[in-house]
């Protein structure tokens, strides 16, 4: 099961808004997207429906791609996006889509590492306080208890 169902379910909205951003649908395209969203092991029967509606009434792709919160899944639609493009034929206007995508994914890519590094700074550094207030409050009971 995957951990963070929100965005894997967001991931996969944005893939299928992608296969429409040229404003053609190809028989390729829906053929990836149908064994996906076919899959009974990937996704529950409410979610197949969202897919396939989201497959009939076009959606802008970046709504998603700003809702994915899982880094794997950021990475899989970098992944995706990529083999999906290829999938037809690959026009000058889907080329500016997918450099406009790409630089989108990458930076959000940039700021969960960025948020990430921050995080285990300061994980670090609590456990570095701790570890001190520890020693401190170690050492002021010793000093207490060898007057008691």
């Amino acid at each position: 099961m995957v951990q963070d169902r929100t965005s894997f379910i967001n991931m996969w909205r944005a893939i299928v808004a992608l296969t429409s951003v040229d404003g053609i649908v190809t028989d390729e395209e829906s053929e990836f997207i149908g064994k996906a969203v076919n899959n009974k092991k990937l996704f529950s029967e409410e979610e197949k429906n969202l897919l396939i509606m989201d497959l009939q009434n076009p959606q802008d792709p970046m709504d998603f791609i700003d809702k994915i919160s899982s880094p794997g899944h950021i990475a899989q639609i970098h992944h995706l996006a990529n083999l999906l493009f290829h999938v037809d034929n690959f026009d000058s206007s889907e080329k500016k889509y997918l450099k406009k995508i790409f630089d989108h994914i990458e930076g959000r890519i940039n700021l969960m590492s960025g948020a990430r590094k921050l995080q285990d700074h300061n994980g670090a550094y609590e456990d570095e306080r701790t570890e001190r207030l520890s020693t401190v409050k170690g050492v002021l009971e010793n000093f207490v208890n060898k007057f008691l």
